[in-house]
C-alpha cells in the first residue's frame, strides 16, 4: 500500500478547517513557523524535501527550492491566494510542477478594503480618531473630502480593479483606468493620463517584470498635489521612498498601504510618522469569508490532483497535460 502523500504547508493565513480537511488526504506537515512569518529560501530548501504537495503562502518559491522539490517527488504548489509573483512558474513548468491558485476568492474582500482606505484617507479617520483618544476635539480643523465627483485612476483592471471601479462610480465618481492587457473597454486610459487627471490612484497589477516599480519618482512628478494613493495589490509596484519623498515635499496629499516592497517593512522614520499615511499588515485579503472561500478552492484542487483529475485553477496549464491529468 503505497503511503499518504505529504502536504507540507507554509500559508499563514489558511485556518484550522482546511488543515483537518488536507489531513484526510494525506500526511499534512505545517511549517515550523506557519503562524508567525514567512520562511527564507534556506529553510524551504530544508523543509521541502519529500512533500509531493505543498499549500504555499508568500515564501519564495525560487527556482533552487522547486528544483529541490522536484527532484524529491513534488508535484504540485497550491498557492493560497490570488498572487503567483513568489513562485517561480517557470521553473515549475520545466520541472512538471503543477502551480494552482485561488484567483477570485478574495476579490471582494480586498475591493472592500480598498474603498475603506480610500475613504479614511480622504475623511481623516485615523487622525480624528487619534485626536479624540488624546482628549482633543478637532472638528473644526479636520476637513475632508467626498469621493463624488472625483477622478478614480485604476491600475489594473483585473477581478478586483472592476469590481472598486463600480463601487466608485456608485459613488458618484469618473473612473478610468491603465491596464495594458485589457482591451475595449472605455475607461482606459494610458498612465501618464492616470497620473495626470486622477484624484484617486488605486494600485490593483499583479506584480511583474513590467510593473515593478510601475510608480516611481518620475511617475510621482506628474500627480495632483492633492491626490491620494492607495496600494492593496503589491509593495513593489510602487516605489516607497518616492512617496515619502512626495509626501513631505507635499507634492501628493496622502497615502494608504496594505502591501510593502518587504514585509514586514521597516517604516519606523519614514512613512509611519507622517500624518496623512495609512499603514496596515497586508489584510485586504483577509477576511472569514475570503478564508473559506480560497479554502473550498484549494481543497478542491489539491483533492483533484490527487485522483489524478486536472485541477480547476491551474496556473501552468501546459503541466495538466504533461502530467497526465484527465
Amino acid at each position: 500500500m503505497p503511503a499518504p502523500p505529504r502536504v507540507f504547508v507554509t500559508c499563514r493565513t489558511c485556518g484550522q478547517t482546511l488543515l483537518d480537511a488536507l489531513s484526510r488526504l494525506g500526511t499534512v506537515v505545517p511549517s515550523p513557523f506557519r503562524s508567525s512569518r514567512i520562511l527564507s529560501e534556506d529553510e524551504l530548501l530544508a523543509h521541502i524535501p519529500g512533500a509531493s504537495v505543498v499549500v504555499a503562502g508568500t515564501d519564495p518559491f525560487t527556482r533552487r527550492v522547486v528544483e529541490a522539490g522536484a527532484r524529491s517527488g513534488l508535484k504540485l504548489i497550491a498557492r493560497y491566494g490570488i498572487g503567483l509573483d513568489n513562485i517561480d512558474l517557470k521553473a515549475a513548468t520545466k520541472n512538471s510542477v503543477l502551480v494552482t491558485y485561488a484567483p477570485k476568492a478574495s476579490s471582494v474582500s480586498v475591493a472592500e478594503f480598498t474603498i475603506a482606505l480610500t475613504l479614511s484617507l480622504l475623511r481623516r479617520i485615523p487622525e480624528a480618531d487619534s485626536s479624540v483618544r488624546a482628549a482633543k476635539w478637532p472638528q473644526g480643523s479636520m476637513r475632508g473630502s467626498e469621493v463624488a465627483g472625483k477622478t478614480v485612476g485604476i491600475v489594473g483592471l483585473g477581478t478586483i480593479g472592476r469590481r472598486v471601479a463600480e463601487v466608485f462610480e456608485a459613488m458618484g465618481a469618473k473612473v478610468i483606468a491603465y491596464d495594458p492587457f485589457v482591451k475595449g473597454d472605455p475607461r482606459l486610459r494610458d498612465l501618464d493620463a492616470i497620473l495626470r487627471e486622477a484624484d484617486i490612484i488605486s494600485i490593483h497589477s499583479a506584480l511583474n517584470a513590467g510593473s515593478q516599480n510601475l510608480i516611481g519618482a518620475a511617475e510621482l512628478s506628474r500627480v495632483k498635489p492633492s491626490a491620494v494613493l492607495v496600494n492593496t495589490a503589491r509593495g513593489a509596484v510602487v516605489n516607497q521612498k518616492a512617496l515619502y519623498s512626495a509626501l513631505i515635499e507635499r507634492r501628493l496629499g496622502g497615502v494608504a498601504l496594505d502591501v510593502f516592497e518587504v514585509e514586514p517593512p521597516q517604516l519606523s522614520d519614514t512613512l509611519a510618522k507622517l500624518p496623512n499615511v495609512i499603514l496596515t499588515p497586508h489584510i485586504a485579503g483577509n477576511t472569514t469569508e475570503a478564508s473559506e472561500r480560497t479554502d473550498r478552492v484549494i481543497l478542491e484542487d489539491v483533492e483533484r490532483f490527487l485522483r489524478g483529475l486536472a485541477p480547476v485553477y491551474p496556473a501552468n496549464p501546459e503541466v495538466v497535460t504533461s502530467l497526465g491529468l484527465r
